[in-house]
């Protein structure tokens, strides 16, 4: 019988609120001084125990009554997982749900610690010590089915790191050193402590201890209500019962007394000995809840007793599993048989007309209108600044370790370093190492990014302990970014700088240090942003190979639009430039790259008798200003030479006008350029005939084919010997065009556009600006009748 928590004579630690079983003889209870810092409040005085002592315990009891819930689904429609559950359980109490797989065991332990998913809905009344309420955290804790724990951290550091991000700064270091000590030893892993939990790189702790490391995480907090989703899967039966051992002294310790509700899928016979209470589902529906060792006496009241030396789990779960539609042998003789789904329907009827289902009823309308004190207060964990920077430490140890994170790629980097020096070594100033140039710094951008996917596995592992550690409220999203982050910048500055050193001096890119420093910068940039991007893959794409896949998806279309493989303005504008060019980070690392290694360099010309092409030349032929639309170099018809101008449009004004002041005077093959803004051309000149063209360009675009002739150079340029003239009778020659230039010096070459009215005499000298017998300053020639 219950006992009145109102009493103020209670007298004995080991009477609670609550009925309990009496402790199970196997397990051994391990309680040392160190427990009772568990919780702060009055001390056992005298065998006694006060209420005050009570309600600071804070013991919790749980009930849930006509609980369904149902899952959505697009193509089927919904579908009942549970159907009207009734139950309860206890402090101090380990309540074990059982059934067979795809029972809803896992669902129900779930709906119980409010973690279902967003496509189910759930219905009925769930109360926690009589209220409506949800678990705050440090009350309660859930310890998941599958261990993700960092495989790189010993136990005693994945504890005392787990312990610095949940207890509140309140406690010293020294204290959250000693719970976490303490609870090492309460799960017996003192003699692991220091062994690594182990992964594939490594051999590690056994799975029943890995088990334990994750319960001990788990109850660091003290909670009063612990959930375990099969906490004995793919355990041996020795470990199943240690690790079941432990967590049953966890509900029955005397200073705490921990409610502790376990889904289980097939316990040996030891381990179903520890469960003081079971709830048995099987297809959604309670076949029986009610103490674990009257189980096997109500199935033997409906005709299916449990055969001698047989373990009552396997007899239990083998009655009402339908999943191989089997015939069950009724009675002691086992003569007559019948299906499975029939028995469970009699075990169906049988327990909702039985008194133990009464008694639950009972029980629970009592439990849910006890006056106990509720959950209202919320235990703090770390306080942000120093859940960063426990988040960085121990990020920065695992990425230390873990081969695969960082060191395997840093060393794959160095070699593919040392082949792209000896490919592209010494390049030099040639007309050849423009394309080389570009080529090598837009794969050393592409490829080295690109390779970052080789550390997604160990990704996908750090954000399964995020998500674990997260939905329990360890810490928010922003101290595990901020941490990660930091973490992972030595690295990638090493991974960084030692490739990026090889293969920019050998190959004998830009000289000078800050812009070797852009190149890192920009390097590292990139590698921090496509790290950011996996992990973000990562979190979506929980898979390793399909994230895998994911993420060189999306670097390689992000590779491809950046403008290098196919120049901006060639690509196409739907979706493909707008937006996808503009959102490759690609696009602006090649930009920034681009610009600090071709400005400021001359390379020498293909052009027959020399000459050089500037850096910056390059840099707009290659559009890498966004706002070049158009280029256009004006040709002879005839000889498919230069005219020596051309035509730059941009959609962009400021960098139209910021063009025509960086490029004015910038050498162009072997002369300077001048640059103005375009006017309109006119159609016709005097006497009908075409007007000469106005050779003032917007932006020069460099010609590797020059004319023989350089039509209108600057005025300032003293090589400049050839003259434009204009107003010819369409038929005259250029003989007789010699003849009336004959008077102003020695003639070099004559040239007329056939058709064009206009033509172009080269003189072997230049007369001085202003000279009154220079040929420009002669307008009044006459020229076959016509004023040239």
């Amino acid at each position: 019988m219950a006992c009145n928590i109102h009493d103020e004579s209670v007298s004995s630690a080991a009477t609670c609120a609550y009925e309990t079983k009496p402790q199970q003889s196997g397990i051994d209870i391990e309680a040392t001084t160190l427990e009772m810092e568990a919780f702060r409040g009055p001390r056992k005085m005298n065998g006694s125990v006060s209420v005050t002592q009570k309600d600071e315990i804070g013991m919790i009891c749980m009930t849930w009554k006509d609980v369904w819930v149902t899952a959505s689904n697009r193509k089927n429609g919904s579908k009942s997982i549970l159907q009207g559950l009734t139950g309860y359980a206890k402090p101090g109490q380990l309540l074990a749900i059982m059934g067979p797989s795809g029972c809803g065991k896992s669902t129900l332990l779930d709906t119980l610690a409010g973690r279902l998913g967003s496509n189910t809905r759930q219905t009925g009344e769930i109360l926690i010590n009589g209220h409506k309420q949800a678990l705050s955290y440090g009350t309660s804790a859930y310890v998941t089915q599958d261990d993700t724990l960092l495989t790189t951290l010993t136990v005693r550091e994945a504890v005392h790191y787990s312990a610095q991000l949940q207890l509140p700064d309140t406690m010293s270091k020294e204290e959250k050193k000693e719970r976490a000590d303490f609870t090492i030893r309460e799960m017996g892993l003192q003699d692991a402590i220091n062994t690594r939990i182990g992964g594939w790189g490594c051999k590690g702790i056994s799975g029943g201890q890995e088990r334990r490391v994750s319960i001990c995480i788990e109850i660091l907090t003290r909670p009063k209500l612990l959930f375990l989703d099969e906490p004995t899967s793919g355990l041996d039966s020795a470990a199943s019962y240690y690790v079941m051992r432990r967590i049953a002294t966890l509900a029955q310790n005397d200073h705490i007394q921990r409610t502790v509700i376990v889904s289980i899928h097939q316990p040996s016979s030891e381990v179903f000995q520890l469960f003081n209470s079971l709830c048995l589902l099987s297809l959604g529906k309670t076949v029986y809840f009610g103490p674990a060792s009257a189980a096997t006496e109500f199935f033997a009241s409906n005709g299916f007793p449990c055969p001698p030396l047989m373990n009552p789990s396997d007899h239990l779960l083998k009655t009402i599993n339908k999943d191989f539609d089997q015939d069950i042998e009724v009675g002691l003789a086992g003569t007559k048989s019948m299906p499975t789904e029939e028995v469970i329907h009699i075990l169906l009827n049988s327990y909702k007309s039985s008194e133990r289902n009464q008694e639950v009823q009972n029980e629970v309308a009592v439990l849910s209108k006890k006056d106990t004190s509720s959950l209202d207060m919320k235990r703090g964990n770390a306080g942000f600044l120093n859940q960063c920077l426990v988040l960085t430490k121990r990020s920065f140890i695992n990425m230390y370790r873990d081969l695969g994170y960082y060191w395997l790629r840093l060393v794959i980097y160095i070699a593919l370093a040392i082949t792209l020096a000896t490919v592209f070594y010494d390049l030099g100033t040639s007309y050849d190492s423009i394309k080389d140039r570009g080529s090598l710094v837009a794969f050393i951008n592409g490829f080295i990014t690109f390779m970052t996917i080789g550390g997604f596995p160990s990704f996908v592992e750090v954000m399964k302990v995020y998500q674990r550690e997260r939905q329990n409220g360890h810490y928010g999203v922003t101290a595990f970014v901020i941490g990660n982050t930091l973490s992972s910048i030595p690295y990638l500055l090493l991974v960084t700088f030692i490739p990026g050193a090889i293969s920019y001096y050998l190959p004998g890119l830009q000289k000078g240090c800050e812009h070797f420093l852009y190149f890192i910068c920009v390097l590292f940039s990139s590698l921090m942003l496509v790290e950011s991007l996996m992990m973000i893959v990562a979190s979506v794409v929980p898979n390793y190979l399909m994230g895998i896949i994911t993420g060189s998806g999306i670097q390689g279309i992000m590779l491809l639009l950046c403008g290098f493989f196919k120049l901006p303005n060639h690509i196409p504008k739907p979706v493909w430039k707008y937006p996808l060019h503009y959102v490759a980070f690609h696009t602006y690392a090649n930009q920034g790259m681009f610009k600090n290694e071709y400005e400021g360099l001359r390379f020498a010309s293909n052009e027959v008798g020399g000459g050089y092409i500037s850096g910056e030349e390059n840099l707009y032929c290659l559009s890498i200003s966004p706002s070049v639309r158009d280029a256009k170099v004006v040709t002879d018809p005839n000889t498919a030479r230069s005219k020596g101008y051309g035509f730059v449009k941009f959609s962009d004004e400021n960098e139209r006008n910021r063009a025509m002041t960086e490029m004015n005077g910038v050498y162009c093959s072997t002369r300077p350029m001048r640059i103005s803004a375009a006017t309109p051309k006119k159609t016709t000149g005097a006497y009908g005939a075409p007007a000469a063209p106005v050779p003032k360009p917007v932006y020069p675009v460099p010609a590797y084919t020059s004319p023989v002739v350089q039509v209108q150079p600057p005025d300032y340029d003293v090589n400049n010997t050839t003259i434009f003239v204009g107003n010819l009778d369409l038929n005259v020659s250029e003989e007789e065009l010699k003849q009336n230039s004959l008077q102003f010096g020695e003639i070099v070459s004559v040239k007329i556009q056939p058709g064009k009215g206009f033509g172009f005499v080269q003189f072997g000298t230049r007369y001085g600006e202003g000279d009154h017998h220079s040929p420009e300053t002669c307008f009044h020639i006459y020229c076959c009748s016509k004023p040239i």
